[in-house]
Order: structure tokens, then sequence, then C-alpha cells
């Protein structure tokens, strides 16, 4: 009996930190997300990488930091390999570890490796929307990618999972702004089209 005592307290020493760990980590973590810094992607990462080192289990700092991280370096229009960018990827990659079916990383994962490579980032995607097929928004994203790679059968297809949703105008516009960007670039270099 004082052998299953015993065991019974430290498991609920270890559950009480635990839980202890937890409650500062989000506390924190709504301090750094919603507080005075939030706008600032250096201050927001410091922020965030403490409660990770506090509480490694807390994929929404992860998304935080990569979500800044990536927003700051498309501000500063800054390179795929810049500082920002590594950033991003390195906290997208800790928060997919964490939690792969978060769609904000996954989105961003996409983003990310579109800027590397447009087939890459498709293949992504595509894992990602076999795990959540019926949500228009995924398939807008899709419509997005064929059209940037020119594969309008496909961004086709990927359009007709949008029909009758809020997302069907913008795959839509996507797919057109495409196809009008592929008609002005063949009507202004003829020569290249007669080769």
């Amino acid at each position: 009996m004082r052998v299953v005592n015993l065991v019974g307290l430290v498991l609920a020493s270890l559950l009480t930190v635990h839980g202890l760990r937890a409650s500062v980590a989000q506390i924190r973590y709504h301090r750094v997300r919603y507080g005075a810094d939030r706008a600032n992607a250096e201050a927001l990462q410091e922020g965030m990488s403490f409660i990770h080192r506090w509480y490694p289990w807390h994929d929404r700092a992860c998304m935080a930091i990569a979500s800044a991280a990536y927003r700051e370096s498309r501000a500063r229009n800054e390179p795929a390999e810049g500082r920002f960018r590594t950033v991003a990827g390195r906290w997208c990659d800790e928060g997919l570890r964490l939690n792969p079916y978060k769609r904000q990383l996954n989105l961003l994962k996409t983003r990310l490796l579109a800027e590397q490579s447009l087939p890459a980032a498709i293949t992504w995607w595509e894992r990602y929307v076999r795990w959540h097929f019926w949500d228009p928004f995924n398939h807008r994203i899709r419509v997005e990618l064929y059209a940037r790679q020119g594969d309008y059968a496909a961004a086709l297809d990927a359009l007709e999972w949008t029909r009758g949703s809020d997302q069907y105008e913008r795959a839509r516009s996507s797919l057109r702004a495409a196809w009008s960007h592929e008609a002005e670039a063949g009507h202004q270099s003829p020569a290249v089209n007669t080769r």
C-alpha cells in the first residue's frame, strides 16, 4: 500500500509541475502574442523562444514565431536564404513536428517551399489536402499553386472543389490572373513564341 501511495504522490507531483509549466507558458504566450511588442518580429521571437524552452509542446508559440519571421522577411523583401526566412523555416518545422495537422503551419511550409521549388510546394500541400480534403480553402490554395505552375487542367479540377463556397471567387480570380499574365507575356514577346 505504501508503494502505491508513493507512486501516486510522485505522479501527482510530476503532473503538478507539468501543469504549472503549461500555465506559465500560456500566460506568457498571451502577453507576448497580444501585447505591445506583437508587431516586433524580434521581440516576438525572443518571447516565444522563452515559451518554447519553458514548455516545448506549445505549437502555437512555434507558429507565432514562424509567421512573424515570414511576414518580416517579406516586408524586408529578403532573399530565400535570409535571416528571417531561415527563422521562419526552422520554427515552422518545429511546429509541424509538434502538430503535423495545423493548417497555418502547413500553409506556411508550402509558401516557403514555393520560393525554392513550386513542385515541392505542390507535393507538400497535396499531402496535407489528402488529410483535410473537404475544406474549400485548401482547394483554393491548390488552384493558386497549379495556376502559378501553369498546370491549368489541375487548377480547373481544384477550382471545381471550391464551387458553391466563399472560396470560389478568389480561386477563380487567381486562375484568371494567371491566364491573363501568361497571355500578356505571350503577346509581349512574340519572338520567343516563334522558336
